[in-house]
């Protein structure tokens, strides 16, 4: 592999995990909205994302609500079977890619900070 191959390379994988979260501000009410490959990733980036504003202010975040969506092209389910099909196919040495993607959980918080 030469070398503008290999920078290229690193450069999309990290841009990959360089996510931010979105926030929308309010009185009262705030809601950090958090994307990710997973719903857990999804959630950690909303929370994530609070803290760090909250923090601004030197308060911490206190969620009120919480709501977590799937918005994948295969169904939910679909989605799972998917990623089990190649986890077993990476652990035998292939790789099959699937439409999966780092943004199909959206996580929106309802946050004070306080």
């Amino acid at each position: 592999m030469k070398k503008p191959t290999v920078i290229l390379a690193a450069s999309l994988a990290l841009a990959g995990c360089a996510q931010t979260g979105t926030i929308i501000p309010a009185t009262t009410g705030s809601q950090a909205i958090g994307k990710g490959y997973s719903d857990t990733d999804s959630i950690a980036q909303a929370v994530s994302t609070a803290v760090k504003h909250c923090g601004k202010f030197g308060k911490s975040p206190t969620v009120s609500s919480r709501e977590t969506k799937y918005k994948g092209m295969l169904s939910e389910q679909n989605r799972k079977t998917a990623d089990t099909v190649q986890a077993i196919a990476t652990y035998a040495g292939a790789w099959l890619p699937t439409p999966n993607g780092d943004e199909d959980y959206t996580t929106t918080i309802t946050f004070d900070c306080i």
